[in-house]
C-alpha cells in the first residue's frame, strides 16, 4: 500500500485536499512530500495560490519592509543634510557630508543670524574670513580656555563657530565617526564624534549653515549652541 492509499483512506473526507488540513498536522516540508504523492504531475491551478491569510501577511510584511527602508534612508537625509559613503583612493572608506537645497538659500552671508554665547573663561582669538573666491561666504571665530580641561585631558580648550552659505558647505566625516541626529533651536542638525579628534555640531538655520567644532564634549558643544543668540 503505498502513501497515497493510507491518505486516501484515512483522511477521505476531512482532508480531501492537503490544504485543508489544520497547519498543526502538517508542516510545510511535509505538505510539499505529501502534495508530491498526490499530484505527481504538478498542483492544479487551483492549489497554486497561497491562502488568503498568508497572501495577506506577505502583503503586509512587503509593505512594512518598504516603510523600514524610507525611514532608514531618511535618518541620514533629511532638512538639507545627506551623508554619502564613499571610498576614497588614498585614505580609504569614509563619510562625506553634503547639502541639499542650495539653489534658493543665499550666495553670501547677508546677515550674521547668532552671536556666539561662549562660557566666560573662552576669549575670542581670531575672526577668520576666508579672502577671494570664498569671501563672503564663510565667517568663524576662534576661541581659547586655558582654564578649561579639554575633552582629551589635557589642560586648555578650543572651540570655532562657523556660519556659511550652503554652497560652500561640503565637510568630509571619516568613517570612524559618531553621527547623531540632533536638534538645534528648533531645527535638525547633526552631533559628530569620534575618541581621537574634535566633536562637531552642525545644523541647518534654513538660509544658512552653522557648524561648532572644538576640544568640548558633544554635550557641552550642543549647549552653547542652544544658548547662541539668535539677531
Amino acid at each position: 500500500m503505498t502513501l497515497k492509499n493510507v491518505l486516501e483512506d484515512i483522511c477521505a473526507e476531512e482532508y480531501a485536499l492537503p490544504a485543508n488540513a489544520p497547519a498543526h498536522r502538517f508542516k510545510r516540508r511535509h505538505r510539499k512530500i505529501v502534495n508530491a504523492v498526490l499530484y505527481p504531475d504538478g498542483l492544479p491551478k487551483s492549489e497554486r495560490r497561497l491562502p488568503l491569510k498568508r497572501r495577506i501577511l506577505l502583503a503586509a510584511a512587503v509593505v512594512a519592509l518598504a516603510v523600514l527602508t524610507g525611514a532608514a534612508a531618511s535618518y541620514y537625509r533629511h532638512n538639507g543634510f545627506m551623508f554619502v559613503k564613499n571610498k576614497h583612493p588614498d585614505i580609504g572608506k569614509y563619510y562625506v557630508m553634503l547639502v541639499e537645497n542650495r539653489e534658493n538659500a543665499p550666495k553670501t552671508i547677508e546677515r550674521i543670524i547668532y552671536d556666539d554665547n561662549v562660557p566666560e573663561d573662552f576669549i575670542l582669538d581670531n575672526t577668520f574670513t576666508p579672502e577671494g573666491v570664498d569671501e563672503g561666504r564663510f565667517i568663524k571665530n576662534y576661541y581659547h580656555s586655558t582654564e578649561r580641561v579639554n575633552k582629551f585631558g589635557g589642560q586648555g580648550a578650543f572651540i570655532g563657530i562657523e556660519q556659511c552659505v550652503k554652497s560652500f558647505f561640503v565637510d568630509p566625516i571619516m568613517e570612524d565617526y559618531i553621527v547623531t541626529p540632533v536638534e538645534v533651536k528648533g531645527c535638525k542638525g547633526y552631533a559628530i564624534s569620534a575618541e581621537e579628534a574634535m566633536d562637531v555640531i552642525v545644523w541647518d538655520s534654513g538660509d544658512y549653515i552653522h557648524v561648532i567644532n572644538g576640544t568640548l564634549s558633544v554635550d557641552e558643544l550642543l549647549e552653547i549652541a542652544e544658548n547662541m543668540i539668535e539677531k
